[in-house]
């Protein structure tokens, strides 16, 4: 099981890509394609923290990646 947490802002054929190449890449130690499960989980800046609870993109500390 393979999850990727992201922000917002990937189209269908770029996680397509992300599915493809996982699995190519990872053909010497799995058993088959069909033992894979990857799951991308998209969401905004505002639900992102780096610690001391804050939320440093809401908050102008970090800028928001691809803005």
């Amino acid at each position: 099981m393979i999850q990727i947490f992201t922000q917002l802002g990937r189209t269908t054929e770029v996680e397509q890509r992300v599915y493809h190449a996982i699995a190519e890449q990872s053909k010497p130690w799995a058993s088959t394609a069909r033992t894979s499960f990857i799951g991308i989980v998209e969401n905004g800046p505002q639900d992102w923290t780096f610690g001391l609870g804050r939320a440093q993109y809401t908050e102008g500390d970090l800028p928001v990646p691809g803005h």
